[in-house]
């Protein structure tokens, strides 16, 4: 569902939107467009282009390997898979050595020479334990964690990237809103000196020139304002992405932008469900859950003793006792799982997984409930931007151009020309909304549905070892 946001997160649209009606721009049809200064090394600086967005799998890709809020994304996917090489080794063997019957006062029989040399004995054993019941749960809880960590990754990517087409999006209607105020500005500008001169010669009222250049000033501080938003979301695009970002240079462009941003949203209610089964947060949580399963599994495979076989040689000197000069030995030791036996992980486990599996099926309901109040929300949008840009802000602009050209003539009055500046600049407002509304609708049904700018199968290969 949209929600509403203050008037100043909702930059504007310029006074040639019904003739922007531009299908050029699809973030699956512009090349690549990334411009690099000096080398290709990620440490280099680099320009984004916003007015030819590389398609959605290069951006991807380049937010993967350069977005900073996602480098910690791939190291936890990283260490994850560094717990799978852990899971899938034995356990480490065991080396003793020992040096026994160190003979101390009077040797027995008494009298032996060099007692050092010919009481004592030397040890050397190897253990090894095996585990028993454990490593096959042990495997499955690490593959399956390394999958969740990697879908998480791919979740917070996904999220990063739509978090980038908002801010995009700002830019957008900044551009599109400083190229309406601009216009204003100068016929302001224009009116202002008209004005000025008619006054000089005592054909208008020097009030009418106070007016007028107040209008003008206006104008000129809130063409300063749209400045501002749009140097604040353009560090913002660089925050993102680690890179300059270069705004679209013209209202047109920014135009095709929302163009296909919201044609990206004609999805049929079936279609965004289907896609909800590939959503990467909901796939994170079922592997979660199957993680949880296989560390309770393990957990209560702990009742089992882990046996440790033991294999020593003994070399004795102490002959003159009868002892045997070499010998082998061979030995087991079981630990008794007496005290200890998995009980508060299993409960961990068993938390976790019933957690994991809760999430799951209320971030599915909340998307099945989503989907359908935001396609109806998309579709009235959609029937009011056409409207709007077909009809009503065409008409606002002719009543400005033919009551200021009535001003000039000295057949209508500053007042009437001022009123209708102020009823267009409203229109232009409402219609800054309007566009801002559709564009965040649109995005709100990428997230709901769970599209994603990169297939989990390219991430896997991009993963930092």
């Amino acid at each position: 569902m949209s929600r509403a946001r203050p008037r100043r997160c909702l930059p504007g649209v310029g006074t040639r939107l019904a003739a922007a009606g531009l299908s050029m721009f699809s973030l699956a049809a512009f090349p690549v467009a990334l411009l690099f200064l000096g080398s290709a090394d990620l440490g280099q600086p680099a320009s984004l282009r916003l007015a030819a967005l590389p398609p959605d799998p290069d951006l991807g890709r380049l937010l993967w390997e350069r977005a900073p809020d996602l480098a910690a994304a791939r190291a936890r996917v990283a260490t994850a898979r560094a717990q799978i090489v852990r899971a899938e080794a034995l356990p480490n063997p065991t080396l003793d050595l020992s040096w026994n019957t160190i003979p101390v006062g009077e040797t027995n029989p008494p009298g032996l020479s060099n007692s050092l040399a010919n009481v004592p004995s030397y040890a050397v054993g190897l253990t090894q334990p095996f585990e028993i019941r454990k490593r096959g749960f042990r495997q499955r809880a690490a593959r399956q964690g390394a999958e969740a960590a990697l879908w998480d990754a791919a979740d917070r990517l996904r999220e990063t990237w739509l978090d980038l087409l908002a801010v995009v999006g700002r830019v957008a209607s900044s551009e599109q809103r400083m190229a309406a105020l601009s216009g204003l500005v100068e016929d302001a500008a224009k009116l202002t000196e008209l004005q000025h001169r008619r006054a000089e010669k005592g054909d208008a009222a020097a009030l009418e020139f106070e007016r007028a250049r107040l209008e003008e000033e206006r104008l000129r501080s809130s063409l300063a304002e749209e400045r501002h938003k749009l140097g604040v979301a353009l560090t913002d695009c660089a925050r993102l992405t680690g890179a300059t970002c270069e705004p679209f240079g013209s209202a047109e462009r920014a135009q095709a932008f929302f163009d296909s941003a919201v044609s990206r949203s004609a999805d049929s209610l079936e279609h965004l469900r289907a896609k909800l089964d590939d959503r990467p947060d909901l796939k994170s949580l079922a592997a979660t859950e199957e993680a949880a399963q296989s560390a309770g599994e393990l957990a209560q495979a702990r009742v089992w003793p882990d046996p440790a076989l033991r294999v020593g040689f003994s070399y004795d000197t102490f002959l003159a006792s009868g002892n045997q000069s070499k010998s082998v030995s061979v030995g087991l030791t079981f630990p008794l799982p007496v005290f200890e036996r998995g009980r508060a992980d299993r409960a961990e486990a068993s938390a976790s997984r019933w957690a994991a599996r809760r999430s799951h099926d209320l971030a599915t309901a909340q998307a099945n409930l989503e989907l359908p109040i935001l396609l109806r929300q998309m579709d009235e949008l959609r029937a009011r931007r056409v409207r709007t840009r077909g009809s009503t802000l065409p008409m606002a602009q002719g009543i400005v151009d033919r009551i200021a050209k009535a001003v000039t003539a000295g057949g209508a009055a500053l007042q009437d020309l001022l009123q209708a500046r102020r009823t267009l600049g409203e229109l232009l407002a409402d219609a800054a909304d309007l566009e801002f509304a559709s564009f965040e609708t649109s995005l709100a049904l990428l997230r709901a549905a769970g599209t994603s700018p990169v297939a989990i199968d390219d991430l896997r290969q991009r993963v930092v070892p």
